[in-house]
């Protein structure tokens, strides 16, 4: 799963993985900023 890591102004795109013995290994890629999402009227 590829998900945004973080408060509202610092964040983390960041992989986490669950192996087959169901460890969960989470891992970095890049700092990113995400907007919250606006509804159209």
């Amino acid at each position: 799963m590829v998900i945004p890591l973080g408060g509202k102004d610092v964040q983390q795109l960041s992989v986490i993985e669950k192996g087959a013995d169901g460890e969960v290994d989470t891992r970095a890629v890049m700092p990113v900023r995400f907007t919250q999402l606006e509804v159209a009227v």
